[in-house]
């Protein structure tokens, strides 16, 4: 049957130079779907850094829209709020002309990224960081694609697990920085191969933005071969935060 996997298809006044400190979200605090990083810290004074360099940025950019964004462990400066892909390219580049007067210290340099988008509602306990969970499957992922104006991957992993519940698949969702995963059955210690194995014999693929993913190989004569990318165990204490 049809898999549940299928994808439901600037200008700114410039800056005044008393820079209050920036409030660190960990979303947009505007409607856009691309930024400009301008740098990462994961340092200890991972803060007064990215405070310094936005106050830098703005003067520079002549913006108020530098803004500091909490990235798991890491904080993020970004710039700007843009709807459309060619506004950030251009952006870009006018990072580009200043960033060398920027002060964001070695192995730092910008690049357009999406923004994260905030979650949409769903039952608690389907997201697998809510449950008691050492392994499960992963069957499928979702990012979004810029290029195509897809920007939808949280919405469609959820509409993805409550398909497989319709149907009383026990799947799960979370949500990464980047892509946000579907997962079936909650294994609470390290399964027994037969488990694995009669698991992945039920649920055999791994699609992507709700695509089956196909690797190309060759047989012994040479003739290509189409091989459908495989559901994978993933290790929940090894990959989520615990809160519990």
């Amino acid at each position: 049957g049809d898999s549940p996997f299928i994808r439901a298809i600037e200008s700114r006044p410039a800056a005044s130079n008393a820079t209050a400190p920036a409030q660190i979200v960990t979303g947009p605090a505007k409607e856009g779907r691309f930024t400009i990083s301008l740098a990462m810290y994961a340092q200890d004074n991972r803060q007064q850094m990215a405070q310094h360099v936005r106050s830098v940025a703005m003067r520079e950019l002549q913006s108020d829209d530098v803004w500091l964004e909490q990235q798991g462990d890491n904080l993020a400066v970004n710039y700007g709020y843009f709807m459309k892909e060619r506004q950030a390219r251009k952006a870009l580049e006018k990072v580009r002309q200043v960033y060398s007067q920027l002060q964001t210290g070695p192995y730092q340099f910008p690049y357009m990224t999406d923004i994260a988008q905030p979650d949409p509602p769903a039952p608690g306990d389907w997201d697998i960081r809510n449950q008691l969970c050492a392994y499960s499957l992963e069957v499928g992922v979702y990012y979004n694609e810029p290029e195509s104006n897809y920007f939808n991957r949280k919405k469609d992993a959820v509409e993805a697990v409550r398909v497989c519940r319709e149907k009383n698949i026990p799947a799960y969702f979370y949500h990464g920085p980047h892509r946000s995963h579907v997962l079936i059955g909650c294994m609470r210690a390290q399964p027994a191969l037969s488990s694995i194995t009669m698991l992945r014999n039920e649920y055999p693929h791994h699609f992507e933005n709700g695509r089956l993913i196909n690797e190309i190989k060759y047989d012994q004569e040479g003739k290509e071969v189409k091989i459908p990318r495989p559901s994978f165990v993933i290790d929940l204490q090894q990959l989520l935060p615990r809160s519990h």
